[in-house]
């Protein structure tokens, strides 16, 4: 029953990186800069390779450079928008939107529409 749990938790988490691959290239490693490249070259070279990645850099305690590369997600909706809403500031902008179409559909500024 153990190995049945870990090879299905294994599995999911197989079916989770498989719904966003770009979880593959996610990692953290130390970078060699006695190598010939220097850190900022490498930094430029990997957004160059992939646009849509984020790239963080930092010093360990010994020095040594160390590269994080991640994904952000985008999301459809903003949830600190979704939060902030008002209604009496929504409300207030669909009239001012109602009261132009109105101020183009009839110009001279009556509310009633004679036939």
């Amino acid at each position: 029953m153990k190995i049945f749990r870990r090879e299905f938790s294994e599995a999911l988490e197989a079916i989770r990186l498989m719904d966003n691959p770009e979880r593959l290239l996610e990692k953290e490693y130390h970078f060699d800069e006695g190598l010939g490249q220097s850190l900022d070259e490498h930094v430029v070279e990997l957004k160059t390779k992939f646009p849509g990645m984020n790239v963080q850099t930092r010093r360990d305690r010994d020095g040594f450079a160390v590269v994080k590369v991640f994904y952000k997600q985008n999301y459809k909706y903003s949830l600190d928008k979704i939060e902030n809403w008002d209604k009496t500031e929504a409300q207030n902008r669909i009239n001012q939107t109602v009261e132009t179409l109105l101020q183009n559909i009839l110009p001279d500024g009556s509310t009633e529409k004679t036939l």
